[in-house]
């Protein structure tokens, strides 16, 4: 929530939206390039897709948590259900 308000208060000429999609659980995360200018980082699993999945659902300035992440949070904070999705 932090990150979607302080990408809104930049100042630049043009407005900056964000959208994030959040997910809980395991992921693998090993160099896939381990020397040089192009070392890389590689991230596996279900995890992530589903993250970058959640992010496309998110309108601008929004966040979009998975249910593993919602349980985890309990009333935290305040949700609205999108039903299901695919």
């Amino acid at each position: 929530l932090a990150l979607v308000d302080n990408v809104g208060r930049l100042p630049l000429s043009e407005a900056l939206r964000v959208r994030v999609g959040i997910a809980t659980g395991q992921v693998v995360v090993g160099d896939l390039i381990t020397a040089g200018e192009g070392q890389e980082r590689g991230v596996v699993g279900e995890t992530p897709n589903l993250a970058a999945r959640l992010q496309a659902l998110a309108e601008p300035d929004a966040v979009v948590i998975g249910p593993q992440t919602r349980q985890l949070l309990g009333d935290l904070f305040e949700y609205r259900d999108l039903g299901d999705l695919e």
